[in-house]
């Protein structure tokens, strides 16, 4: 039986490599190691992305805001690109990385969510990561998707949570696979000192979005514990800019948005990892974390207990008390067995967690399909 090519096809930035957080980059890497593979993404022009911008502006809640990246003119212009690069370079199907377009030839979509997702959650008048987008503007962007994911041969999502939400409201269950993202961040050149041979206090916070991730939770648990006399402090990654008028307070330090190269160290100089998000389609930082032997704290909600396993590599909370979360982080930091099971883990979490084996996934799936 012939090897099937398979078409990889993403929208890229115009810095690629920094398309979603390098997630198409290093997962095209694992597939051109894996498979066969043949590029057809996108790569519009600095000019036609600022049109496509401007032209599809509208104002919602006193902000101008664009869904240049949810129109139909850049449905059509995808699906235009990626059939004509498919058929010149014989790709026998595609993989999308997020819903692009419908195309002619069988095509499988990668996402970490969906639309109707969102609108499950959706909590006072607004739905997570889309601020101030009015609901029947996120009902669009909803069917717009369901019309991509009912045509394709097969949707891949990156968590268990979401692959079960596929399949109860949008498709046909037997086209829903689950394929678990690799991590982003290099391995590390030399193995960390074991957590237990060494005071445990400095915490971290990853997270380019600060509310939405928790981050004004870990703060305040953080001056919590302080004002109890417990020495830990808290590094924040992530946010362009300290999100507070005033500056951070004593025992955090706001490093800002760093390089992927510099956030890895990170994971093996502090001894808990923080993350109590309030919507996570799955949480590459706690793989990360979880790969270098680091324990986390995350939310019992959406994907984070695929990842977080109370008493075996971490926490979770379950709700918005800061004193919850200070408990845990206190509970975490304590627990000596928690610090070698998620130490003696690591190995396989690094080798479970990679776009390797994601790749392998993907291909023995375009086998099916062939």
């Amino acid at each position: 039986m012939p090897v099937p090519r398979l078409g990889f096809a993403c929208q890229w930035d115009e810095d690629a490599p920094a398309t979603w957080s390098h997630i198409p980059w290093n997962f095209r890497a694992a597939l051109v190691e894996a498979g066969e593979l043949v590029d057809v993404g996108v790569e519009l022009p600095g000019w036609l992305r600022s049109t496509l911008r401007v032209t599809h502006v509208r104002r919602w809640h006193g902000r101008w805001r664009s869904s240049w990246n949810q129109s139909r003119a850049l449905a059509e212009l995808d699906a235009r690109i990626i059939e004509r690069r498919a058929a010149a370079a014989g790709a026998d199907a595609v993989l999308q990385v997020l819903d692009m377009a419908v195309v002619r030839r069988p095509y499988l979509v990668f996402i970490d969510l969906s639309m109707d997702l969102l609108l499950d959650y959706w909590e006072h008048g607004a739905a997570p990561y889309l601020p101030e987008v009015p609901r029947r503007v996120v009902q669009q962007f909803r069917d717009r998707q369901n019309r991509i994911l009912e045509s394709a041969a097969g949707v891949l999502a990156m968590s268990h949570w979401l692959a079960r939400h596929l399949r109860d409201h949008t498709i046909d269950g037997a086209r829903v696979h689950t394929v678990h993202p690799g991590v982003n961040t290099p391995p590390p050149t030399a193995p960390p000192r074991r957590r237990w041979e060494r005071e445990r206090r400095k915490l971290l916070f990853v997270g380019k979005v600060f509310r939405p991730k928790g981050g004004d939770l870990v703060v305040e648990a953080v001056k919590l514990l302080r004002a109890r006399h417990v020495d830990v402090s808290v590094t924040v990654v992530g946010p362009r800019q300290w999100p507070y008028p005033e500056p951070p307070p004593p025992g955090v330090d706001f490093r800002g948005r760093l390089p992927l190269a510099s956030v890895g160290p990170l994971y093996d100089e502090h001894d808990l990892f923080l993350m109590p998000s309030r919507f996570e389609a799955l949480g590459i930082v706690f793989a990360e974390a979880l790969a270098r032997g680091l324990p986390c704290v995350a939310r019992n909600a959406c994907a984070m207990p695929e990842l977080v396993e109370p008493g075996r590599n971490g926490a979770l909370v379950d709700s918005d008390d800061p004193e919850e979360l200070a408990d845990k982080i206190v509970d975490c930091l304590n627990d000596e067995s928690l610090y070698r099971r998620t130490w003696d883990e690591a190995a396989s979490a690094a080798a479970y967690y990679s776009w390797d084996r994601a790749a392998r996934q993907v291909f023995e799936l375009v086998d099916r399909l062939s």
